[in-house]
């Protein structure tokens, strides 16, 4: 069974179908004569007045390229005022803002206002930073670290340089003594006024003690420059966003 009703209006249709006391079995057309659905409407809908949403899941009303309307499921995330993602984006979105330290000043009004909740006066720049987690009295927001930094000889562990001569360290030493008036190896004459005396030196090897190893102190160069070097791990580069809504 079929109702066709091609020139009567929708609130027209919908008092029939309250007054009408039974119940109606078939097709009914709005301007059109071959309905093939429940209730088939060519010509375009309109509504007047929508409730707000109160859930983060919803059915939503989806229409294919021959207006057949069927349902599906959208899931809206919640986000709160502060949350922090990562992404590709690199711009402003969807109530998410690029945290490139602008000022507060420069945002929506709304965001202003979201972003005052949270004490911000600018946004934090994130560009270049990785995100720490809090701790202890360190303030939300605020900037620390460094890309690149230069050992200091502080940072290095405790260290002696040592070194040692040849372990053998005994050796000789000639000494030479003046001898008078007895047999001599090398005869020296001396003369003076009345007199003659003969003197001559003996030349004798003696050893120092066995006993002459010894060590060295010395200092050696660091031939270091202190040239400073990256601490930045392998990354992906992405843009950091806050969320302060629309």
């Amino acid at each position: 069974m079929k109702k066709i009703y091609s020139l009567l209006s929708m609130p027209a249709i919908l008092l029939i179908l309250l007054i009408t006391p039974k119940k109606i079995n078939g097709q009914v057309g709005i301007n059109t004569n071959n309905p093939t659905k429940t209730l088939d409407v060519n010509g375009e809908m309109r509504i007047r007045l929508l409730p707000l949403a109160t859930t983060d899941t919803y059915s939503l009303t989806v229409a294919d390229v021959d207006g057949n309307v069927s349902s599906a499921t959208l899931v809206i995330p919640s986000y709160t005022f502060g949350d922090i993602k990562k992404g590709f984006q690199s711009t402003d979105h969807d109530g998410w803002y690029l945290l490139d330290g602008r000022a507060i000043t420069t945002l929506p009004p709304n965001a202003q206002t979201a972003a005052n909740t949270l004490s911000l006066v600018n946004l934090p720049d994130a560009r270049g930073r990785l995100l720490k987690t809090k701790n202890g009295s360190e303030q939300l927001g605020a900037l620390g670290g460094n890309n690149n930094i230069v050992l200091s000889r502080t940072n290095l562990p405790a260290y002696n340089f040592s070194g040692t001569t040849a372990p053998n360290g005994q050796h000789n030493h000639t000494v030479y003594e003046l001898h008078q008036n007895t047999a001599l190896n090398h005869l020296n004459f001396q003369y003076s006024p009345g007199c003659c005396q003969v003197y001559g030196y003996r030349q004798d090897a003696r050893g120092t003690s066995g006993v002459g190893n010894h060590t060295h102190t010395f200092t050696a160069s660091s031939e270091g420059s202190a040239a400073s070097f990256s601490i930045i791990p392998q990354h992906i580069t992405v843009n950091t966003f806050i969320y302060l809504g629309n």
